[in-house]
């Protein structure tokens, strides 16, 4: 598997399905413990991410921004 960032809202209505998909990525990957980063924002609902003007979304953009860069660095 490709490295994988996953980010979600605490309040996420599908929340179980995405810790469970995480979580069978980390399983199938076992050989590379960064295959697949699960983060969570605190107190954020399903598509938070779309709501640019709050400080979560650009800081979800920023860490995406990141994620990018550390895999096309190396």
């Amino acid at each position: 598997m490709p490295p994988m960032l996953i980010q979600m809202g605490e309040y996420e209505l599908l929340s179980d399905d995405i810790q469970a998909f995480a979580a069978k990525v980390k399983q199938q990957s076992s050989d590379n413990p960064d295959a697949v980063r699960l983060e969570v924002y605190d107190k954020m609902p399903h598509v938070f991410v779309m709501f640019d003007f709050m400080d979560e979304a650009q800081q979800a953009f920023a860490s995406f921004g990141r994620f990018v860069h550390s895999i096309f660095s190396d």
